[in-house]
């Protein structure tokens, strides 16, 4: 069985944990998560997990970092959790090199 693969961005929260738990509950999914918080990414039940950190004016660079992951993990799918992490992707959602599942930006 071939696994499909998502990213998680804002995996560490109490909302990404929990759609992480949802996900495993189907086998043919594996979960990467990506989160700003070193502390909390400790507490994600995933095997692949990635610190990336994200500055204010260097989204350019952060979004270099999601790709590279998506890239190096063959990721399938990226998924947003936080609000913040949803408005980047929805932002940049031209330049990032996996599918995505957001409305219109005018939405």
């Amino acid at each position: 069985m071939v696994k499909r693969k998502v990213l998680l961005l804002g995996c560490a929260g109490s909302a990404g944990i929990n759609f992480i738990k949802s996900l495993q509950l189907e086998n043919s999914i594996e979960v990467v998560g990506v989160d700003v918080n070193k502390y909390y990414l400790e507490m994600v039940p995933v095997q692949k997990k990635y610190l990336v950190t994200r500055k204010a004016g260097k989204e350019n660079e952060y979004i270099d970092k999601i790709n590279r992951i998506i890239k190096e993990e063959k990721i399938d799918f990226v998924h947003a959790q936080p609000d913040s992490e949803v408005k980047i992707l929805s932002d940049y959602r031209d330049k990032i090199n996996a599918k995505t599942l957001l409305p219109s930006t005018s939405a």
